[in-house]
């Protein structure tokens, strides 16, 4: 016995499409692809800014020029990585930064 396909496209019965969900799907499928790349990108670059953190023996620096101010965080026992917009504003005692060899 020759079997045949469980479904089959019947004549007049064609899918219906929706161009805007179409279009929406198309969007998020090309982000998709694009966010692989973005996230090793992302690895690479906290790979070289623990590296240079750790080489000028930096536990908290914080990016005045950002908008809006960057702060990294290292956290010395896993060497771990952090970096986040600033919240509020910190009061940053210029005997301690040139202590910690900030920019001088």
């Amino acid at each position: 016995m020759a079997r045949t396909k469980k479904q089959t496209e019947l004549p007049g019965l064609e899918k219906s499409t929706h161009k805007e969900l179409d279009t929406l799907m198309e969007e998020h499928a090309a982000l998709a692809s694009t966010l692989g790349e973005t996230r090793q990108r992302m690895g690479e670059l906290a790979e070289q800014m623990l590296a240079k953190a750790i080489e000028l023996k930096l536990t908290v620096y914080r990016h005045e020029t950002a908008v809006p101010p960057l702060v990294l965080t290292v956290t010395e026992g896993t060497a771990k990585l952090k970096v986040k917009p600033a919240v509020g504003a910190v009061v940053v005692d210029e005997a301690e930064v040139d202590e910690e060899g900030g920019e001088e």
